[in-house]
């Protein structure tokens, strides 16, 4: 009987190992996969294709070395831009796949259409098959790239269409979000020092024109010779300091002399759009878009996704 219960219990400490053994084979990654999405494996010579194209532009722009360097977070760049680069190519196919479920397709001929449209763009066909080579790629991958955008485009214009936005939501949407929604336009005014802004500030007070101050004396390069018109914008878009003081100016109103750290501000305030009647057109662009966002969202949060490099990664750090 004791022998019995002794080849009983090993029978069960061996199917307890096998069973440890296979799950833990199961969490692998398969042979050359870096990801799937819902069970579609995600290669991994996409993965270092779309790395070393984008190496390529990053070094292109900001310099050979550059992805050797320790970012803020403590990682080397290169091995961030690897994981931005997967992360990218995973919402990708979430949106592929879901774009797919939804019969929607780019044909031949509005690939083709894109192509040319950029061939226009680059000044014809030399010099996009310059960009193509000098990016690393060939023909056949940019053509696959373009009916990508071009799917990942008619996705996102399909849901906007259909989403059906009533006015009760959208100005409920305002209200909750107001701060944050509430558009300016301004004349502007930028110089280096307080004795020259003040001088200017001065001169506006006696009645001077705007445009003519800001077209002799702003060292703001994207405005002076319009006026200093700045055009629209909302909080965020300028420093801190100066979003305090011109969002609390009236239509008409002169700022006071608003110091950053780029310099001194003075800003006459033009148009405020304050309120749901003046920003319902912008709106509800705006609130679609963001609804956008919450569906693909949801899509990534729904869909099984296993990032074997992540796995990798945390596995590493453990060690």
């Amino acid at each position: 009987m004791h022998k019995l219960k002794r080849k009983g219990l090993l029978f069960i400490f061996t199917i307890i190992a096998m069973s440890i053994i296979i799950n833990g084979c199961t969490n692998k990654a398969p042979e050359g996969v870096v990801a799937t999405v819902n069970k579609e494996d995600i290669k991994k010579e996409t993965l270092d294709r779309e790395y070393s194209i984008e190496a390529n532009l990053v070094q292109k722009q900001l310099g050979e070395g550059v992805l050797d360097q320790v970012g803020p977070d403590g990682k080397i760049y290169k091995d961030s831009l690897k994981d931005s680069v997967l992360s990218k190519l995973i919402i990708e196919r979430v949106i592929l796949q879901d774009a797919k479920k939804n019969k929607i397709e780019a044909t031949e001929e509005e690939i083709d259409t894109q192509i040319n449209n950029i061939k226009e763009g680059m000044g014809g066909e030399e010099k996009l098959n310059e960009f193509i080579k000098d990016s690393g790629i060939d023909k056949d991958y940019f053509r696959n790239y373009i009916k990508k955008q071009l799917l990942a485009q008619k996705h996102k214009e399909n849901f906007i269409e259909k989403f059906n936005l009533e006015d009760k939501d959208a100005e409920k949407f305002f209200n909750e979000n107001k701060e944050k929604l509430i558009i300016l336009k301004a004349r502007h005014i930028l110089v280096e020092t307080e004795e020259k802004g003040n001088e200017i500030l001065e001169k506006l007070k006696n009645g001077e024109d705007f445009k003519k101050l800001a077209i002799e004396n702003s060292q703001d390069t994207s405005t002076p010779l319009a006026g200093g018109e700045s055009g629209y914008f909302s909080r965020g878009y300028y420093p801190e300091e100066f979003d305090k003081v011109v969002f609390g100016l009236k239509e008409g109103e002169l700022s006071p002399l608003i110091h950053t750290e780029i310099g001194y501000h003075i800003v006459e305030l033009e148009e405020r759009k304050d309120t749901f009647k003046a920003l319902k057109s912008d709106l509800t662009p705006y609130i679609k878009e963001n609804k956008y966002d919450e569906y693909i969202k949801k899509l990534q949060d729904d869909a099984k996704i296993k990032n074997y490099v992540k796995k990798e990664n945390k596995d590493k750090e453990k060690k």
